[in-house]
């Protein structure tokens, strides 16, 4: 058998083994996820506002109120509203000139995630916390954590964040911005392991067959 030819076989095979197992780890971590689902609120632990296209809750002159939310992860992340984002928000917040002072109050949301999906459809939740402050001329809500690691769907983990919002009698329909960024779960090691011994295999193969005609 030509040495030459054997020796660029065996390179040319190994490489294809390399490039299979890489191609399958990349796949993986820029596969596209869309995230979808709805808001409800409440303020300071009492009833959830009904689920649909319109909850909303009210605490004095303050409201918030769902706008629903869906994006497509574009290298692992996605954003709900403000700019750059490309799927509603995580709700709209609005304020009256009504007297009253929101020091110490709090306002609850809780995300339902109808996608993405497993095996069939499955919901998801998740709930965060904000602190309400300020008056009859403007509210800040502090979310605290912002931020929520290590959530799970079925296609592996995600981390949720969330902004926080000022509103103003004079500036309404603020929105609720935020975001995921999502980790698609590997290929599992028996798969990769398989992928690479069919690949082995086959150079086994071609290699006798060029020994035979060499």
């Amino acid at each position: 058998m030509n040495p030459t030819r054997t020796k660029y076989l065996t390179r040319g095979l190994r490489g294809a083994v390399t490039a299979a197992l890489v191609l399958g780890a990349a796949q993986a971590a820029s596969a596209q996820i869309t995230f979808a689902g709805s808001s409800q609120y409440r303020f300071n632990g009492g009833a959830w506002s009904a689920p649909g296209p319109a909850s909303s809750n009210t605490l004095a002159g303050l409201t918030v109120t769902n706008t629903g939310f869906s994006a497509t992860t574009l290298f692992g992340d996605a954003a709900f509203g403000g700019t750059g984002a490309n799927g509603g928000s995580f709700g709209s917040v609005n304020l009256t000139g009504a007297p009253f002072t929101y020091n110490g109050n709090s306002l609850d949301i809780l995300l339902t995630f109808t996608s993405p999906s497993g095996a069939g459809q499955q919901t998801f939740t998740d709930m965060i916390t904000g602190s309400v402050s300020g008056a009859a001329g403007g509210v800040r809500i502090v979310f605290n954590p912002s931020q929520l690691n290590n959530l799970t769907y079925a296609g592996g983990t995600y981390s949720l964040y969330i902004n926080n919002v000022s509103v103003t009698p004079q500036h309404n329909n603020v929105l609720i911005t935020g975001g995921v960024t999502a980790v698609t779960a590997t290929p599992e090691p028996a798969s990769l392991a398989l992928l690479g011994t069919g690949l082995i295999g086959m150079l086994g193969i071609a290699r006798r067959r060029f020994t035979k005609t060499a």
